[in-house]
Formats: C-alpha cells, sequence, structure tokens
C-alpha cells in the first residue's frame, strides 16, 4: 500500500491536530519560501546584470535554470501548503485550483531533480577537456535545461492525462496530491516505479561518485602545478549541489520503494508520519543553493555586501 491508491482528505484520520505542531511546519515553510524568494532571486540578478557568479558560462546557465525553478517550485507548492498549515483549511484549493497547481509542482520538480545531474555532468566534462569548453557557448546549456524543461511537462501532462484518479487535497502535506486509479496502472506501474526509481538512485549515486573522483583529482592538479583556486571553488559548487539535492530527496525515494513492502491497512506512521516528513524533508532543497554559493563563491559574496551592505 502506498499514497497512491489511498485517499487523504479526512482531517479527523489524517490532519495535523496539534496547533503547535502545525505552527512549527507553517513557519518552517514559511521560512523556505522567504529564503527562496530573496535567494533565488539574487541569484537569477546577480548572475545575469552583474556576472556575480564566476564560473564557467555553461555552469551559470544551469545554475539560473535551477534558482529559476527553485523559485515556481517554492510559489507553487510551499508557500500553498504554508497557508494551508496556518488556516488548517483546504479552502484557498476550490477543486479546479488544484489541477493547475499540483501540474507545476510536478513538472518543476523533475526539473529540480535533473538539472543537478546536468550540473554535475557538465562539471566533469568541463574539466576532463577544458580546452573544448573554451569553445562552448552557454547556449548549449540552455538548449539542455530547455529539453529538460519540455521533457517534464511532456511526462506530467502524458502521466495525468492517462490517470484515471484525481487531484484532491491531501492532509498528509496539506497540499494537492493525485489519487492514480489503480484500474489503469494496475501492477505495471508498481513494477515502473521501482525501475523508475532504481534507475534515479542509481544516476544520483554515480554523479556524486564522479564528482568525488574529479573533485580528488583536480585538488592533486592544483597542488602539482599551481593552478588558480577558480576550478576549486567550481568543483566545491557543484559537489555540494549534487550532494544536498541527493540528500534531501532521500527520505522521499526510502519511503517510495518501502512503500511497497511496507502493508499498513489502515495506513498507519510509516505512510502517514513518514511520508509527511520526507516530503518537507525534500522541500528544503529550495533554499541550499544560497547558501552554497554563498559559502563557496567569493565573487557572490561580494554581491551581496555591495547590494546588502552597499556602505559596510
Amino acid at each position: 500500500m502506498s499514497t497512491d491508491n489511498v485517499r487523504y482528505d479526512n482531517y479527523t484520520l489524517y490532519g495535523i491536530h496539534g496547533k503547535i505542531s502545525r505552527d512549527l511546519l507553517a513557519g518552517y515553510s514559511y521560512f523556505l519560501v522567504v529564503s527562496s524568494v530573496i535567494g533565488d532571486t539574487l541569484i537569477l540578478v546577480g548572475s545575469y546584470r552583474y556576472s556575480a557568479i564566476k564560473l564557467h558560462k555553461i555552469l551559470v546557465a544551469l545554475i539560473q535554470h535551477l534558482a529559476a525553478a527553485d523559485l515556481v517550485f517554492s510559489l507553487a507548492r510551499v508557500l500553498p501548503g504554508a497557508v494551508s498549515l496556518t488556516l488548517n483549511f483546504s479552502g484557498i484549493f476550490d477543486h479546479l485550483g488544484c489541477y493547475p497547481a499540483f501540474f507545476l509542482s510536478c513538472v518543476v520538480y523533475g526539473v529540480l531533480v535533473n538539472l543537478p545531474c546536468a550540473l554535475a555532468a557538465a562539471k566533469c566534462m568541463l574539466v576532463k577537456f577544458p580546452l573544448r569548453g573554451v569553445h562552448v557557448s552557454s547556449r548549449a546549456a540552455h538548449l539542455t535545461a530547455s529539453f529538460i524543461w519540455i521533457s517534464c511537462i511532456l511526462f506530467s501532462t502524458t502521466t495525468l492525462v492517462n490517470n484515471e484518479g484525481e487531484i484532491y487535497f491531501s492532509y498528509l502535506t496539506y497540499n494537492c496530491q493525485c489519487s492514480y486509479s489503480y484500474d489503469t496502472w494496475g501492477s505495471a506501474w508498481s513494477t515502473a516505479k521501482f525501475v523508475i526509481l532504481g534507475i534515479f538512485l542509481l544516476v544520483l549515486i554515480l554523479i556524486t561518485l564522479l564528482s568525488s573522483v574529479v573533485l580528488v583529482l583536480e585538488a592533486r592538479r592544483v597542488t602539482e602545478r599551481g593552478r588558480s583556486a577558480l576550478r576549486w571553488q567550481g568543483l566545491i559548487t557543484v559537489l555540494l549541489t549534487v550532494l544536498l539535492n541527493f540528500t534531501t530527496n532521500i527520505p522521499c525515494v526510502v519511503y517510495l520503494l518501502g512503500g511497497q513492502i511496507v502493508q499498513e491497512n489502515p495506513p498507519g506512521p510509516f505512510h502517514i508520519v513518514f511520508f509527511r516528513a520526507a516530503v518537507f524533508v525534500a522541500y528544503f532543497n529550495v533554499v541550499t543553493n544560497f547558501y552554497i554559493y554563498s559559502l563557496t563563491l567569493p565573487s557572490f559574496r561580494e554581491f551581496l555586501k555591495s547590494k546588502i551592505l552597499p556602505h559596510a
């Protein structure tokens, strides 16, 4: 049993009854939204207008798409959930409002999963073939990111159109959720979920390992040849982005895999408490990149100082 074939729209059974718990989750969500709006806006403005991110133009282009996706997800997914938690009410989502909100969330989440992979792969190629990277324009990165966006839109559209279930307000996450119809998907969907998540895990693990290897090799080159530390900063930035993206998504992957094994009828702690925790942990990913760049990129820190504390 998983959350796909059970409706969680009953507040008495699945809602958060403690006001303190709801307020804590709401406060956490508002913190993410405010941090994302400020941080991702600064990333976009700083990289577009002030060249505040001193990395290869391919990486900068992918970072811009990542910041835009974080911003959209925080406004389309995290903010409505925060308001629902504050009001303890599903009324902000009317019957039709859930459909565009859920669709947009699915599209952007897919982008947020794939863009860090593209970022790590691009950095590995630049380190491995630095001379070729000189002649590659940011257009290639924008085309790659556009392909990811279009693929996620098509996949989400196909999935929701072919599904005969309903999109409704769920008290598990205080947000919109889809109840997939097993008359349509049957056991094929369960099997596909294992395959998709297995590939997802494998790709993230391989990218993490590859980035670590490249980081060690680059560190040796910097030490032996006395090269600039700029590439070292880029490696750390990309590696932290991939690692934190992987880490914040681990609980969701564990739930989706474990949901096919753990049988709770009616739904118990694993399908309620753990799933809710997994979702809110995954939300944290929308703010990590701003703090990563602030810590690892001196050029971005200087930009922040000049705009936030211009007379300091």
